[in-house]
């Protein structure tokens, strides 16, 4: 064979090669998109409702499957008299719920609550986040996140909020330790035991193991574009600060530097004490806060941390 002919046969070989390997790229892209296609199609057709355990008046352990739609008011009865017995809808602004499992236990402020039997339409869930978004408004999020993929995708040491305009109070849930002991306020739970008691609704204990926290960074948190989060963990002691845009006035709080402010030690339960007062608390905070001033974050995230820079410097 010829030197041409050698050549030319290599040629040929390398553009079928090639154009093999086009081939292969280009059937594995489009699987990809099909596959991607079908996920999506998959996670629209998740139902929330069906996702829900029913729940029991029985003791829920870590060890077993379930999943309950959860809302913790800050003031029990006025939700109740707002929501009602049957199925409610709700115009002016969404219930946030979270979503809990075995091996996600935190809710709000570790509170315990109301669970929610959600609605039969995903239409009704107007937003999922794996975190606390601070979102309270009846805009609908473009996808919504199916719930499995919320809860695999939110820490075991936080929670996550899911907003709906209907849905139905199924029952209330107790947060309680290994040994039985309740969690949270006693009076409250009470109050959650003797609504249910009194309307039939099962009592579902859920006992929640803690955690032990290794220390950390302070971490900077925008989940939305008014809430700005700041959250470290000193000596095994796990602290979150909040700023919040003051645009309009909230019951019970003062605006500092255009800001609603507040700071709040969490234990490995997930529960969250009163306001940080205590010197101790307060010079760690301070100290963290000038370390988080060195980190990267936006204008509006840096606005928010030096006020409170400024309000917990001047409460030392």
């Amino acid at each position: 064979m010829s030197e041409q002919s050698i050549q030319d046969s290599t040629e040929t070989g390398d553009s079928t090669y090639h154009h093999n390997e086009r081939r292969n790229l280009y059937a594995e892209l489009k699987s990809g998109m099909e596959n991607g296609r079908a996920d999506m199609e998959k996670e629209k057709k998740e139902s929330y409702s069906e996702y829900m355990t029913k729940p029991e008046s029985r003791r829920y352990e870590p060890t077993e499957y379930f999943a309950f739609m959860v809302h913790a008011p800050l003031d029990i009865q006025d939700r109740v008299n707002q929501l009602g017995l049957g199925e409610f809808t709700l115009t002016d602004r969404p219930l946030n719920t979270s979503l809990i499992d075995q091996a996600h236990l935190w809710t709000f402020e570790g509170m315990s609550g109301l669970i929610i039997e959600p609605p039969s339409e995903n239409e009704a869930v107007l937003g999922a986040w794996s975190y606390d978004s601070g979102l309270n408004d009846m805009d609908r999020q473009a996808v919504i996140p199916s719930p499995r993929r919320v809860l695999e995708e939110t820490r075991t040491d936080n929670y996550n909020q899911v907003n709906v305009e209907k849905g139905k109070i199924a029952g209330v849930y107790i947060r309680i330790k290994e040994d039985g002991t309740e969690l949270g306020n006693t009076e409250r739970n009470q109050q959650l035991r003797e609504f249910a008691l009194q309307n039939g609704l099962p009592a579902a204990e859920i006992v929640v193991l803690q955690q032990m926290f290794n220390d950390s960074e302070p971490e900077i948190h925008e989940p939305n574009t008014d809430l700005t989060s700041v959250e470290f963990t000193v000596q095994g002691h796990k602290f979150r600060l909040d700023a919040l845009v003051a645009h309009k006035e909230l019951k019970g709080a003062t605006a500092t530097d255009g800001y609603y402010i507040r700071a709040r030690e969490i234990d490995g339960y997930g529960v969250a004490g009163g306001d940080v007062t205590d010197s101790a608390s307060l010079a760690i905070i301070a100290d963290q806060l000038k370390v988080a001033l060195q980190s990267q974050m936006s204008e509006a995230a840096r606005k928010a941390v030096m006020a409170l820079a400024r309000e917990y410097q001047a409460n030392q």
